[in-house]
């Protein structure tokens, strides 16, 4: 029993050496990395919900739509749930920015 659990203790502490012995990276590096991804990025899509939480009222949740694509192509789409009337639509063609209500 007293080897079995020597064997596991020497495996935990092999298998977590590799984590700490890295030093964590500074917030230039970080900066670096994400702005290389995002160069990496031609187009997205991205559903969006967002909840206000009213005290003693009628909660309220929006959603909608996010389409991009380089060179600053838009096309956004929000509104209250359920409620055609009250959408709002974003569009831009990376010059002008069109916002209908």
């Amino acid at each position: 029993m007293k080897i079995l659990r020597a064997v596991v203790l020497g495996i935990v502490v092999f298998l977590s050496h590799p984590c700490y012995s890295q030093s964590p990276l500074t917030i230039e590096q970080i900066q670096a990395e994400v702005r290389d991804n995002l160069e990496k990025i031609n187009s997205y899509y991205s559903q969006i919900e967002i909840m206000f939480f009213q005290a003693g009222g009628e909660n309220m949740q929006i959603t909608g739509e996010i389409f991009f694509a380089k060179p600053d192509k838009i096309k956004m789409t929000m509104g209250v749930k359920s409620n055609e009337a009250t959408n709002q639509y974003m569009y831009s063609d990376g010059d002008t920015l069109w916002q209908y209500m």
